[in-house]
């Protein structure tokens, strides 16, 4: 039976569907693939396009088949593109609309927001999709789906898919029925319509939808009542049909339930029935015409002043702060029913009320007792809904490195106002924008702290203006004393500039700290600080929330459950009373006890008043219990701690899947390159779920991104605490867990994936380099995070780089860094796609990565100061950077790769000589060398035996190398190109060769401490051996004549100097030089030690 021709009416539905549903299941799941985004049109899903298309069929419509012709035309795909004067992408949204397909009944609002979270993914970080404009394509009931999704977008709280807000231009609309149904008409609509337009014959749409539109048929009228306030802001075109449905008297969807009566509404008729009415076979582009001409009409629109403004000024404002800045936190869920008591307090309603003189506020309250969640209560609970657009909003923490500074704090602010007035964005950010572009190609901070402290309060000044603003700013305190004094500054300074205080209204949240009350006592800040009673009944709520699951699943023989509920009570009271009004506490002991398996309530009762009552004490306990289990289950641990801590900005669950494969796949084959075969076979599909089980008391995903419980675990963990409370090393040690994460993204960044960054195809079409780019980015994840901040791992890891990861880390960081390599060009693309998008001045070729890494590893300022590193000494900064200091240069060229996998498809070359005419002096060091292995990822903290690496004379240089003074005139040799690479890999022989000519001159020895070491030096007059004991550094001058030597160096053990041959010396003078040497040596220590 075809399609078209299957009838089943609702009654015979719902008798099949209780008799026999198995049936049904497998016709719902038999071709769901699972939500999605399906690309139509180009075929290439990286192309580069100047416009977005989403199409959304209806409910028990199909991704593709809704749209085609009686012969098989897919109009979006093969009608439509000629007609369009722009690039543009056309994608049809892929969702459940059979009866099993969701493990929860889902209603339109849900797969509103399935449809925003397609799209939102789609267009993370990527700032020519951002930006693009958004025409959306809706039949049926899947226009009311687009409108619920555009709804979401646009409220405050949706902050993450505002971006999606902003780029929509329009919706074309077929047949849909924005006023409901005629209840007469609903049975013709599950009869006539359902079934026939099902995806698989049977299948039909999920059950909680339709039962949500039958049982209450205002749903429908009330998504269009509570869309009517974006209508302004959009742009419409709506089609209705012309001809009833097989069956039916009249058409479906008339002008009656089918016209939006917006004034910015286009309407016609179009032929064909409901089904048909967005179907077009090829032969019918007389029909499609006016489709076409509308869809153009859409694209050219700019119903939002923001689009009025230009492109540039899109991208400025888009470059001020990213807009997922704004999200965090406010996906977090509390408990149902709390943080109310606010609204009662009388210091909050006076601000809420916004009387004379309490325009600010400030909330304090001690560490962990809910602060972030009030916060997020009065923002989108207590402010009244029309002020809801005029909340400014910045949820501050020094968890990562973005959002812990005063940058932050005024980006953040400063954008979201602008936002609200976008016309001022020409006058405030154009001229700064504007300038940054023409500047050099490696310099990107185009908002720093000087710029934003001058534009802050002149441009807030202006926007209060126009309209009142409401400022919430939680953790205030966890930026450092400079950066809060400057904000008090600027805070000072609007005030100021307004002649009405109730036009900003200010409301800080952090904690209880003396000199933030000093600060705010003087610009006249209203204080309240939050008690125990306070939060007493959300602390209750909060635990018997948490215990509930922990009652109901994983407890022995409940008999009485009245007397079960009284236990629950019981333990509910003494977790809270123990919690000593910390919320944070009262969250994790359930957490804890879930894990521990079932037990009655004496057991749980005894375990409660076992736990520590400190947060401390209670994050030291998790730990031990972590610390318990199996060698790989704690390694498993310690790492995704170490990235919750270290990273730079919250990994999404794939690119933390990613990072701890690679590190399992190194461990495993120690010494060996990691291919992406072997990479793919370490990958964890159940790793979110794996995390939870493992530690997800301490590290949870949140809206998609890896975030640390609380603030406090990260101070917890990176200071000695964290090992005299366990008696066991669980101490992350900063510099080194940064050596570790930096040698993760060096090592993924230098695989086969990158290789070849394929310049040469780009000549071939113009717009072939975004598109190669963008498809970088789709099919290896963690490039984006590896690219943008590998090399401020490094930084943050100092002296600690490269850590365990030693020579080969530092050499894959030299490919990195040269602009000659694949890989230098790979990861460069990626990182000016990201920071600089597609559209503007071409990518620099051959002068972007030395000039990134250059400026990214200068000296930072304190970390409390300005949101960073502390600045490290002069001589750690060159070893940080993993450079060879300014007045050294290296002598080889070094191999760094142990596989010839990455350079299989370049040719090999001859190994080259470096021969040097200028008179070096020659620094020749010896040490005990401790054979490190290829692999850079073993546990944080890790340290080597080894000698130090510096003399008197100045820094040392990398391992592998020898150093010529640079006031010869040496410049530094960059690393051979792949196919020179290839050659020189021979028995993993990390071999050089230096040829230099040298007059007679006066030559420096020095041997550095070293282990009972014994050198053979073969010398023109006298054969001699040096013992040198691990004592002090010993200098000897000799006088040598004028010879050409050739220098082997060996993986760092020997050094030979084979010269000319000459007349055995003479026997005698050998003790005597001895006991020369052995003289000076002593004198020498006595000199060190008894200095005159």
């Amino acid at each position: 039976m075809s399609r078209r021709h299957m009838h089943l009416s609702s009654g015979s539905w719902l008798r099949s569907r209780g008799r026999d549903s198995r049936h049904l299941d497998a016709l719902g799941t038999a071709n769901y693939e699972g939500s999605g985004l399906v690309q139509l049109h180009p075929e290439e899903a990286a192309a580069s396009a100047e416009a977005d298309i989403v199409l959304v069929a209806g409910l028990g419509g199909h991704h593709s088949r809704t749209w085609e012709g009686a012969d098989l035309t897919l109009w979006p795909r093969d009608l439509l593109p000629p007609k369009i004067s722009k690039r543009i992408r056309i994608r049809s949204f892929r969702y459940n609309t059979t009866l099993q397909g969701t493990v929860s009944e889902a209603g339109i609002g849900d797969h509103a927001k399935e449809l925003l979270d397609e799209l939102s993914s789609d267009r993370e970080d990527d700032e020519a999709a951002a930006l693009r404009p958004l025409i959306f394509v809706g039949h049926s009931l899947g226009g009311m789906i687009i409108k619920k999704a555009l709804f979401l977008a646009h409220k405050k709280t949706q902050t993450r898919f505002r971006p999606l807000w902003d780029a929509s231009r329009g919706i074309m609309f077929f047949s849909t029925p924005h006023l409901g149904l005629d209840p007469a008409l609903w049975r013709k609509f599950v009869k006539h319509v359902l079934p026939f337009d099902a995806p698989v014959t049977g299948a039909l749409p999920s059950y909680g939808m339709l039962r949500e539109i039958e049982n209450d048929g205002d749903v429908l009228y009330r998504i269009t009542e509570d869309f009517k306030p974006q209508h302004p802001e959009l742009s419409f075109v709506t089609f209705i049909e012309e001809t009833p449905m097989k069956g039916m008297e009249r058409v479906l969807v008339d002008k009656v339930y089918g016209l939006m009566h917006a004034h910015t509404e286009y309407h016609s008729t179009l032929s064909g029935d409901h089904l048909s009415i967005c179907q077009f076979a090829k032969s019918q582009e007389g029909a499609f015409k006016p489709v076409a001409s509308q869809m153009e009409f859409l694209l050219g629109r700019k119903p939002k002043v923001l689009d009025r403004a230009g492109y540039e000024a899109k991208r400025a404002l888009y470059s001020l702060c990213p807009n997922a800045f704004h999200c965090y936190f406010l996906d977090r869920q509390p408990t149902k029913g709390t943080c109310g008591w606010i609204a009662e307090r009388q210091e909050f309603q006076g601000w809420l009320a916004n009387k004379p003189g309490s325009e600010r506020l400030w909330i304090s309250g001690q560490p962990g007792c809910g602060k972030s969640f009030l916060a997020k209560h009065i923002i989108t609970e207590l402010i009244p809904s029309p002020y809801q657009e005029d909340v400014i909003h910045c949820f501050l923490s020094d968890t990562l490195p973005s959002r812990g500074n005063i940058q932050a704090l005024l980006r953040a602010t400063l954008h979201q106002a602008l936002r609200l007035e976008p016309e001022l964005v020409v006058d405030f950010l154009m001229p700064t924008f504007s300038e940054a572009q023409r500047r050099d190609v490696g310099d990107q901070d185009i908002w720093t702290r000087d710029v934003l402290v001058l534009l802050w309060a002149g441009a807030m000044a202006q926007i209060a203006k126009r309209r009142a603003l409401i400022m919430v700013i939680d953790g205030i305190d966890e930026i450092g004393p400079e950066c809060r004094e400057t904000f008090f500054s600027c805070l000072e300074e609007l005030g100021a500039k307004m002649q009405d205080p109730s036009r900003t209204r200010v409301l800080l949240i952090s904690r209880n700290e003396g000199q933030i009350k000093e600060h705010l006592d003087k610009q006249g800040f209203k204080t309240y600080l939050m008690k125990p009673e306070d939060t007493e009944m959300d602390m209750l709520s909060t635990v018997n929330d948490g215990l509930g699951y922990l009652w109901n699943h994983t407890r022995y023989n409940i008999e009485d459950l009245e007397g079960s509920r009284d236990g629950q009570d019981d333990i509910g009271s003494i977790i809270a009373h123990r919690s000593g009004g910390v919320y944070l506490w009262i969250i994790l002991v359930p957490e804890i006890l879930r894990r521990d398996g079932k037990m009655d309530e004496s057991r749980m009762a005894e375990k409660v008043r076992g736990f520590p009552q400190s947060i401390e004490g209670l994050y030291g306990h998790t730990l031990g219990g972590m610390h318990d289990r199996r060698r790989d289950t704690a390694a498993f641990i310690r790492q995704a701690l170490t990235w919750a801590v270290f990273q730079q900005r919250g990994l999404k669950v794939a690119e933390l899947n990613t990072a701890l494969a690679l590190a399992k796949a190194s461990l495993v084959s120690p010494g060996q390159t990691v291919t992406p075969q072997g990479l793919a076979s370490f990958l964890d599909d159940n790793i979110k779920a794996k995390l939870n089980f493992y530690c997800g008391q301490l590290v949870k995903f949140h809206d998609g991104r890896l975030t640390l419980v609380h603030r406090s675990l990260k101070t917890y963990l990176t200071t000695a605490t964290a090992t005299s409370e366990l008696g066991v090393e669980f101490f992350l040690d900063q510099q080194s867990s940064h050596a570790v994460l930096a040698s993760v993204c060096v090592m993924y960044l230098t695989m086969a994936y990158f290789c070849d960054s394929c310049h040469h195809l780009e000549a071939t079409e113009p717009s072939y380099w975004e598109t190669k780019v963008r498809k970088r980015i789709r099919e290896h994840g963690f490039v984006r995070y590896a690219a943008l901040y590998w090399f401020k791992h490094v930084a943050a890891a100092g002296p600690k780089w490269p850590g365990i990861g030693g020579k080969d880390s530092l050499d894959r960081k030299m490919l990195l860094e040269d602009d000659s390599t694949e890989y230098a060009k790979c990861w460069t693309e990626v990182w000016w796609f990201l920071t600089r998008g597609a559209t503007q001045q071409p990518y620099p070729h051959g002068v972007l990565a030395r000039s990134i890494v250059a400026q990214r590893l200068a000296p930072a300022v304190s970390a409390k100061a300005a949101g960073g590193l502390a600045p490290p000494p002069p001589s750690a900064v060159a070893s940080s950077a993993g450079l060879v200091p300014a007045t050294l240069v290296p002598l080889a060229e070094i191999v760094p790769l142990s596989s010839k996998q990455h350079l299989a498809s370049t040719p090999s070359a001859a190994e080259p000589k470096t021969t040097d005419t200028h008179p070096p002096t020659l620094v020749t060091k010896q040490r005990q060398v401790t054979r490190m292995p290829t692999n850079p990822l073993g546990t944080a903290g890790a340290t080597l035996s080894k000698t130090p690496e510096t003399t008197k004379k100045g820094p040392r240089p990398a391992t592998g190398t020898m150093s010529l003074a640079a006031d010869d005139g040496v410049k530094p040799q960059p690393p051979p190109p792949p196919s020179q690479q290839q050659h020189a890999r021979r028995e993993n022989y990390r071999r050089a060769e230096q040829v230099v000519e040298k007059p007679a001159v006066p030559e420096t020895v020095v041997v550095e401490k070293i282990v009972e070491k014994t050198v053979f030096v073969e010398k023109p007059a006298i054969t001699e051996t040096l013992v040198v004991e691990k004592t002090v550094e010993t200098t000897v001058v000799i006088d040598r004549p004028a010879v050409r030597e050739t220098v082997f160096i060996e993986k760092l053990v020997e050094v030979e100097k084979p010269v000319a041959p000459a007349p055995p010396p003479p026997p005698a003078p050998r003790g005597k030089w001895l006991r020369r040497i052995k003289n000076a040596g002593k004198a020498l220590v006595k000199e060190l030690a008894h200095p005159t």
